[in-house]
């Protein structure tokens, strides 16, 4: 096969020291607890950089395994499980389960040009465990041995710099969708947590403690026009999938204040299946099964699975209202989901008996006022990066392949 001029094909065993993760002994104690990052694919692997893992390793749990330590720019990437493929640069010493294989790159390459490599690798690396039973792990091995086609090392940098842009202006997007996020719990909190601008007004007794004597304690069920738990058309028929209408999983919902993208949709036909399952943008949806206290709103008509709960909240109740107030309660969510068995599921009845506080109709409307402006730029922010995803995701291939030409004449 024949390459453009300086461009060769080489295994990724040639491009730097390969190295698969280990777990320190975890009957000893003493490994765990310290400074050095430890990372699993249960760590958020949905980022580019990792600074902060949900395990630490002590310097005697780094010492037990000190030929598995990658230094900062270091690619790693999970080889087994739901999040096989998935890749992502260290931003210092870290040190990672078995679960993952990373590559320390060499002068040969660019780490940031590895990384977008990888990501390729990654996408094809899930396909086929996916396709076959034969490779439900990657090993090492079989890790080491795939191929990638490498530019010279200035055109790597030119490559790697077109799309970090891109991946930079999301990530500052995503930092502009927080601090908003911040902001609206902030006056959610002060204003029906605090009662901070209500100090003067009278207050009564509810069973949620005080509160201001015209407001009264309600139900999801009361504030809603309806509550729709989702449901999944049957897989079997694959005319029910296509590109019509959004359907809506847990794993759509994982730092997402929008849904705007989903990993399925429906055709019309499946749509049609279920019509009473369809939520209006604006929609309220609440995880209740397996991973508990999601919170989302929905950005257009869209379906969901059996394993969410969509509210449509009444005219006179704000969406915006429902949304922070379910914000707040991750804890009671997780609480009530648990029952004793091992996985958590909060069934309809029990979620539309959620007792939730209800202020005046002056005070919602004023609410919603306020907050209707943020969360109209959250969603328009949202939708601003999954086109930036959309560039990001069409120009690797063809960056990557040489098709477009960033060669001087």
């Amino acid at each position: 096969m024949s390459y453009k001029t300086g461009w060769v094909e080489v295994e990724l065993s040639q491009l730097g020291k390969i190295i698969t993760g280990k777990t320190p002994k975890t009957y000893i104690k003493e490994n765990f607890g310290g400074e050095t990052l430890f990372l699993t694919p249960s760590d958020n692997l949905d980022v580019r950089y990792i600074t902060e893992t949900s395990r630490k390793l002590t310097d005697l749990g780094v010492e037990s395994l000190k030929n598995k330590v990658i230094p900062k720019n270091s690619i790693c990437i999970s080889c087994i499980g739901s999040k096989l493929g998935k890749v992502i640069i260290t931003t210092k010493n870290t040190v990672t389960n078995q679960q993952i294989n990373s590559i320390i790159p060499n002068e040969k390459i660019n780490y940031m040009f590895l990384y977008y490599y990888m990501i390729i690798i990654g996408n094809k690396l899930n396909y086929l465990s996916k396709a076959s039973t034969a490779i439900p792990i990657i090993n090492k091995s079989f890790f080491s041995k795939q191929k990638i086609l490498l530019p010279p090392l200035n055109t790597q940098i030119k490559i790697a710099k077109i799309l970090s842009s891109i991946d930079d202006k999301i990530e500052n997007n995503n930092k502009i969708i927080s601090n908003l996020e911040s902001q609206a719990q902030a006056i959610f909190k002060s204003w029906f947590v605090d009662f901070e601008p209500f100090k003067d007004s009278k207050f009564k007794e509810s069973e949620l403690g005080m509160i201001p004597e015209r407001w009264e304690i309600s139900t999801l069920d009361k504030i809603s026009k309806n509550i729709i738990t989702g449901k999944t058309p049957s897989t079997k028929k694959i005319e029910n999938y296509g590109d019509y209408i959004p359907f809506i999983t847990i794993p759509d919902m994982h730092n997402k204040t929008y849904i705007v993208k989903t990993e399925r949709y429906l055709s019309e036909l499946g749509s049609n299946t279920q019509p009473k399952k369809i939520l209006p943008k604006n929609s309220i949806i609440t995880s209740c099964i397996a991973t508990v206290g999601l919170i989302s709103l929905v950005s257009e008509y869209s379906h969901t699975n059996q394993q969410i709960n969509g509210i449509i909240s009444k005219e006179s109740i704000s969406p915006y209202y429902i949304y922070s107030f379910l914000k707040t309660q991750y804890r009671f969510l997780n609480n009530i989901g648990s029952s004793g068995s091992t996985t958590k599921n909060i069934n309809k009845t029990t979620f539309a008996n959620i007792k939730i506080l209800i202020p005046d109709e002056n005070i919602m409307n004023k609410y919603h006022k306020l907050m209707e402006p943020i969360f109209e730029y959250i969603l328009r922010i949202e939708k601003q990066n999954n086109k930036l995803s959309e560039l990001r995701d069409t120009l690797l291939p063809k960056l990557m392949s040489g098709e477009i030409n960033l060669e001087e004449d």
